[in-house]
């Protein structure tokens, strides 16, 4: 067994214990700090649990060989983990079924068939939408409980719009809560309008030029953090190309920053969407530039004014007209 922890993305071990000779295992941990850890089984199976000061008794399945891996279950949680029970399944539900909607999706796709299309995508917005309706509910019924702040980041991430009213929620019955405090603290260290974009300069395609945003002196820049593997980021690509046609000749650029691990893979979909700005590829899988502007998901796109300083970072591919316009001139 291996308890581990993610620090800035990174893997964090904390400790690993065999089990008995009958399976059973039992394992005093102190934990320095509270929030979200792992316990995983090396079976291609792990618990998500919340480390504080409950005792925590789990079931594994173990080794076995469905393609699907029953879930862990946490056995008579405290309150603390009664909130991981509850988003540890709503995780899994949502994860299963957004699989079953991307293998259909890719049928429906091949079909032509409009219709289909458009319906597997309703259900995929929908499924998306209970989601975050089982997180506001978590949310409701655990206000006050520490470890309902970790659900915090999936809200504003399936549903910002209300967002801020559940994180105001959780404010106002923990204000004096330690972990709430990092958690604002952690949060307020996001790269934020009005500062200097942080530079970097990584390998182009030909891997012969180094390129980086110091290059777009004058240039109203778009950073397009992105990834061969990811269909939001291919999907965002056509409108990516439309905002360069409208606005290139007006000082207006784009820089795609891929966090692909296989470059392979990266060059082969530069040759299929054939975009006309350059494209660079970071290193470390993207851990670095994702430490760097501080982000988790791609796209992720930030775009930054003539003098080099950040208009907004995490910025909505449909906004990004809107904004263009403002600050093209």
């Amino acid at each position: 067994m291996v308890v581990y922890k993610m620090n800035n993305r990174q893997k964090q071990d904390i400790l690993a214990f065999d089990l008995n000779a009958d399976n059973t295992f039992k394992k005093e941990i102190i934990i320095n700090e509270p929030g979200v850890y792992f316990l995983d089984c090396q079976k291609k199976q792990r618990l998500t649990f919340w480390a504080e000061d409950e005792d925590v008794n789990v079931i594994f399945i173990g080794k076995d060989t469905a393609k699907v891996k029953s879930m862990p279950i946490l056995v008579n949680p405290g309150r603390k983990n009664e909130v991981f029970n509850l988003y540890n399944f709503a995780n899994k539900s949502y994860g299963i079924r957004q699989t079953d909607y991307a293998t259909e999706n890719m049928e429906a796709k091949g079909s032509n068939c409009s219709s289909w299309i458009e319906y597997n995508k309703k259900q995929s917005d929908k499924n998306k939408k209970e989601f975050a309706d089982f997180i506001c509910f978590i949310i409701d019924s655990y206000p006050n409980i520490s470890s309902v702040i970790s659900t915090l980041p999936a809200l504003e991430k399936f549903d910002p719009a209300r967002f801020p009213l559940y994180e105001e929620k959780v404010i106002r019955n923990q204000e004096d809560n330690p972990v709430l405090i990092s958690y604002l603290n952690n949060k307020n260290t996001r790269v934020a309008s009005s500062t200097k974009a942080p530079l970097f300069s990584l390998d182009d395609s030909t891997h012969t030029n180094k390129i980086g945003p110091a290059n777009y002196q004058d240039k109203l820049l778009l950073l397009d953090f992105w990834a061969s593997w990811c269909g939001p980021c291919k999907k965002a690509i056509p409108e990516l190309k439309q905002l360069y046609d409208k606005f290139h000749s007006m000082g207006f650029d784009i820089l795609s920053i891929s966090i692909d691990k296989d470059s392979n893979s990266w060059k082969k979909s530069l040759n299929e969407e054939k975009m006309p700005w350059k494209q660079v590829i970071s290193s470390n899988g993207g851990k670095d530039v994702m430490n760097l502007y501080n982000f988790n998901i791609v796209p992720t796109f930030v775009l930054i004014d003539r003098k080099g300083n950040i208009i907004q970072s995490g910025v909505k591919v449909h906004e990004l007209s809107g904004l263009i316009e403002m600050h093209i001139k």
